[in-house]
């Protein structure tokens, strides 16, 4: 199953555990396939996304 097809079944808190479990095996397993594939570079990404987000849109991450 593709990561898509994993989110896309992402429905309660045990699914969003499961998918961040094939997230980091799929980064294990993977690594040149991430843009950020550290965790400074997670943290520098997130940073810019909540520098960039709009009114509200960055709330979203607080529920």
């Amino acid at each position: 199953m593709d990561l898509n097809t994993h989110l896309q079944s992402v429905k309660s808190k045990e699914g969003l555990v499961n998918f961040v479990d094939v997230l980091q095996k799929d980064l294990s397993e993977n690594p040149n396939n991430w843009e950020n594939s550290n965790l400074i570079n997670y943290l520098n990404a997130r940073a810019g996304w909540v520098r960039g987000a709009g009114q509200g849109s960055w709330e979203l991450i607080l529920d």
